[in-house]
């Protein structure tokens, strides 16, 4: 069983966004934090997200919906700082979301280069609880993805 608490999407108070994510982190020892995109404007939690390797389970929709993001989704950002994310879809039934309509937002509305969705991709499953035949296959397919140009058409 991992540590996998939500925090970050919407604040509990005003301007406590990314105290929650580093209370999550700290104090809950998460292994993923399920959303987290309010830290991305406080050098220190992403600072402690990276050194203590924990993954942000972002939902791109929700967040826009929620107004839990700015205009400018912080997700490239956080992976261009180097924390481990994961994009993921939120509550279907709430948000008419999928997983593959999340990887298009993130491609065509925040320019996200296939190369870093397959590191996102590849860190949905390194931080999963799936079993490790699991995990490597599917590294194993998202590295065929890419090297067969399947991204670029």
């Amino acid at each position: 069983v991992i540590s996998a608490p939500h925090a970050g999407e919407i604040a509990p108070h005003p301007d406590k966004g990314s105290q929650s994510v580093r209370d999550a982190n700290r104090l809950l020892n998460a292994r993923r934090i399920a959303h987290g995109v309010l830290a991305a404007n406080d050098d220190e939690a992403l600072q402690e997200l990276v050194h203590d390797d924990t993954c942000l389970d972002v939902c791109v929709s929700s967040n826009y919906l929620l107004n839990a993001s700015p205009a400018t989704h912080p997700l490239p950002k956080l992976c261009q700082r180097g924390v481990a994310c994961s994009i993921n879809s939120d509550d279907a039934l709430l948000f008419g979301s999928t997983l593959l309509s999340e990887f298009e937002m993130c491609r065509k509305e925040l320019k996200m280069s296939d190369e870093v969705l397959a590191i996102c991709a590849r860190s949905s499953f390194r931080y999963s609880c799936s079993p490790k035949a699991v995990v490597e296959k599917a590294l194993v397919d998202i590295e065929a993805w890419l090297e067969d140009g399947v991204a670029d058409k």
